[in-house]
């Protein structure tokens, strides 16, 4: 970028240029950069992506964009580039000078061409100024009226004018002048910009002259593929055995009969009755009815979405998808390595080239609620959220699982998605009735009724259930609430006498040190596994698929060849598929123990190789309540959650499920008044957070210009910053190369120091590859500063926090590049039994 020396200033007699010498883009060669495509031709190319991304959807959300001409708002998205300003930057790197303005660098203190575009469009009172400020991903700074000297004064606004004019008679469409309503902006704000990304490709950036139409949009259609909004068609008339493989049970019959359309519905059933199922088999039908344009799965976390990924490809997409594109889909979904080609916000490095962002945008995909609710704050680029969900089967799984901040951006998310006409399933086995109220935007429990479990429809803020027969399989697991010793004998003789044990900690330390204390206290006859989320990704998902053989569905006789006891966090609690015998666990909110009581006998209670005849489920407590007596657990669920928590689990010495499961659920969180002066304390401190929370939550989802980054706006509230780490076997500071942690390259040396003169598809795979070995840390416990960041930003953006480098040395220690130790107060270490862990000094 140029700058001048002196203030901006504006000839009136200065070289004209003509419209269709206005250049949108440069192109990168070998010798330096060229002109590219012109700002008409390149405006026109992106209303006909536009045009053919509408033509993939059904008819029912297809329509409401034609009637906005949602094709002509996008052709005009780049109309501010036709300015004195932002042609003489275009030209000036591409070594011309075109003497129209002078001084500094013009175009960025006037805001940019959105700010240009934006005025254009408000000047004519079109209801799209807000659109076409917005397209590149943030709400510009208010201007100064569209004939303003600055942005070239009254000849310039006739000259946009005129493309205006010319872009409308290309396209046979022209820009509509009603009132857009807020929700369609946001769904239009976000086409723009997709439609711009896809309009930017390489197969466009060259053109000096458009082809025919029908060789246009030919080559529209094979960029928008490319780009991954690959429409497979649906088989008709599947019935759900033919999908599944296995018969519907009550809960999911009713729900297909209760989902017939667009709208809000709840399923609420016991863990292990087929919630999935059930959604997605409703999801099926509307697909199969053009009611819907697909799905997207959200879950809480990136590890759930990566569970739940396989099974819906495998058990659901590949039974109901059909013809040549079904394939091509299924990669896209697969992997992100695919030839895209959506610009430079997408490219490799940039703050779109992660897939977990860029999935939200395929028809079919599973991914975490975070990209979703993304959509409803003010970051950068939020309105592309909208439009990858617009018209999808939205389902929400574990949707108990979020406090009261999260919880106002899913109500905003609910409400945004039912006013476009999408659908939106809520799935829980342990959802409160004030959280069902609160979801559904009522404002009191009338309608609301006892049954469980149901499907429930929400219609002008009313519910109306569908009880469902109480299910076959019921479960009767005994209590134990023991010293944290007795628990650690009980886990020990259980797995001695064959019984699979699983064990979760509330905290990642917690789950390393009772690792290993349990791994010294076993013989070779015991076998004892630990899993958590500070693994790289190779070495989680290899201990995840080597469990779930031994304690998932499929596990058959080998789970019965010796006792093992499986320590875990939190990501043991949801999605992965593996069942015990016996359960011991930190104590945790009602809601969150019922969830693990899930993975007991979760298969077949009537399994007749069980050594056990019943479950069992351990809770460690502490002795009384107290200051301080729940320990770490304190700084991840409120204190007064877990004393009512203690106090409702102490009074049982057997759980029926589903019968007490409601039971339990309103006996924690029903408000009732306290007597005991220490739990008066918490809940006016639990109240008091609640409601500072919401205000928070309301505060980053407003409008206002300057929208930030992702990592600067959560949708997870947490007092604790969190950090990236990139971990390396090998690195040679004089060649700028690497070797990678995980084995399966550790013969592999990167050359990292000429990153961007590799071809496009080397530098996706170099950058998955470093993306597999990152983990995420606290902040408080991650490694200080390293000065060797810069050599990967060609290959990592910035997205998921602060990224640090550390080579794995001898004794699996963390070092920095300059290979010292990374901390001062302590020291780190990575290796694939425990993960990565800190020891204080």
């Amino acid at each position: 970028m140029f700058r001048f020396k002196k203030r901006p200033s504006y000839s009136k007699e200065s070289f004209d240029i003509p419209i269709e010498n206005c250049l949108a883009k440069t192109i990168k060669g070998n010798k330096g950069s060229v002109g590219g495509i012109s700002v008409t031709n390149h405006c026109i190319i992106a209303g006909v992506v536009a045009r053919e991304l509408i033509s993939c959807m059904p008819k029912f959300f297809g329509e409401p964009l034609n009637r906005f001409s949602a094709d002509s708002i996008v052709a005009v998205h780049d109309i501010g580039k036709i300015s004195p300003s932002f042609q003489e930057r275009i030209y000036y790197s591409i070594g011309q000078r075109l003497g129209l303005v002078s001084g500094c660098d013009v175009d960025s203190a006037i805001g940019g061409h959105c700010v240009v575009g934006k005025e254009t469009l408000r000047e004519l009172r079109m209801d799209v100024s807000e659109i076409i400020g917005r397209h590149h991903g943030y709400i510009p700074i208010q201007g100064d009226g569209a004939c303003a000297e600055k942005y070239g004064g009254r000849r310039w606004h006739v000259k946009r004018l005129r493309a205006i004019a010319y872009i409308q008679r290309k396209l046979g469409r022209k820009i509509p002048k009603g009132k857009i309503p807020y929700e369609y902006r946001e769904l239009l704000c976000g086409l723009t910009t997709v439609s711009d990304w896809i309009a930017s490709g390489g197969i466009f950036e060259t053109m000096s002259s458009l082809p025919d139409w029908n060789s246009l949009g030919e080559m529209v259609k094979d960029a928008v593929e490319t780009a991954g909004f690959v429409y497979p068609q649906v088989k008709k008339g599947l019935s759900f055995e033919e999908i599944f493989g296995f018969a519907p049970n009550p809960l999911q019959k009713s729900a297909s009969r209760v989902i017939t359309g667009p709208g809000v519905y709840f399923i609420e059933a016991p863990m292990g009755m087929g919630k999935t199922e059930a959604a997605l088999y409703a999801a099926y039908c509307l697909l199969a009815k053009g009611m819907a344009t697909g799905i997207y799965f959200a879950l809480p976390t990136q590890f759930t979405s990566e569970q739940m990924f396989n099974r819906v490809r495998d058990n659901f997409l590949a039974n109901i998808l059909e013809g040549e594109r079904k394939q091509l889909f299924l990669l896209h979904s697969l992997s992100w390595l695919v030839e895209t080609e959506m610009g430079e916000d997408a490219s490799v490095g940039k703050s779109w080239f992660s897939d977990n962002k860029r999935k939200i945008l395929f028809p079919y995909a599973v991914g975490t609620i975070d990209q979703a609710l993304l959509g409803v704050l003010n970051v950068r680029h939020n309105a592309i959220r909208i439009f990858g969900l617009y018209g999808k089967v939205v389902i929400l799984d574990e949707i108990h699982s979020y406090d009261a901040y999260t919880f106002v951006f899913i109500k905003n998310l609910i409400d945004i998605l039912s006013r476009l006409g999408c659908t939106v399933i809520l799935l829980s086995a342990t959802l409160t009735k004030k959280a069902k109220i609160s979801l559904a935007g009522m404002e009191n429990e009338e309608g609301i009724i006892d049954a469980y479990p149901m499907v429930s429809v929400v219609e002008n803020k009313n519910i109306s259930s569908v009880p469902i027969e109480s299910p076959e399989r019921k479960l009767k697991v005994q209590i134990k609430l023991p010293f944290y010793d007795e628990a650690i004998d009980m886990a020990l003789d259980g797995a001695y006498e064959g019984s699979q044990v699983v064990w979760i900690e509330n905290t990642v330390a917690e789950a390393q040190e009772i690792y290993k204390i349990l791994a010294a206290k076993c013989s070779g006859e015991l076998e004892v596994g630990l899993l958590h989320s500070r693994f790289i990704k190779p070495h989680r998902l290899r201990k995840e698929e080597y469990w779930v053989s031994l304690l998932g569905k499929n596990s058959g006789k080998k789970r019965y060849s010796k006792g093992r006891i499986l320590i875990g966090t939190q990501v043991l609690e949801q999605s992965i598929d593996i069942d015990a015998d016996i359960m011991v666990s930190r104590i945790a909110p009602s809601d969150m123990l019922l969830q693990r009581i899930g993975r007991l006998w979760r298969h077949s209670e009537y399994d007749k190789y069980r050594k056990r005849r019943q479950p069992v489920f351990v809770l460690l407590t502490p002795t009384e309540i107290e200051d301080g007596c729940f320990g770490p657990s304190e700084f991840i669920y409120p204190s007064y959650v877990l004393a009512r928590t203690l106090l409702t689990w102490q009074k049982l010495d057997f759980l029926q499920i589903p019968a007490q499961l409601k039971t339990v659920l309103e006996n924690t969180y029903t408000n009732i008044k306290e007597e005991d002066s220490l739990l008066i304390k918490w809940k006016k401190e639990w109240e008091e957070k609640k409601k500072k929370l919401e205000a928070k939550a309301s505060i980053v989802t407003s409008r206002v210009p300057g929208q930030v980054s992702d990592n600067e706006l959560w949708t997870r509230y947490s007092e604790v910053d969190m950090c990236r780490v990139l971990l390396l076997r090998k690195f040679n500071p004089e060649k700028g190369s690497i070797v990678l942690l995980d084995e399966e390259l550790k013969e592999q040396e990167i050359d990292i120091s000429i990153a961007k003169k590799l071809p496009k598809r080397q530098r996706k795979e170099i950058a998955k590859n470093l993306m597999l070995n990152i983990v995420s840390v606290p902040g408080y416990i991650a490694p200080e500063s390293n000065d060797y960041r810069e050599l990967f930003s060609g290959f990592l953006c910035d997205e998921g926090g602060d990224l640090k480098v550390c080579l794995v040395g001898r004794d699996n220690e963390l070092l920095n590049l300059h290979f010292l130790p990374v901390r001062r107060d302590g020291i780190s270490f990575y290796d694939d039994i425990l993960g990565y862990r800190f020891v204080k000094r």
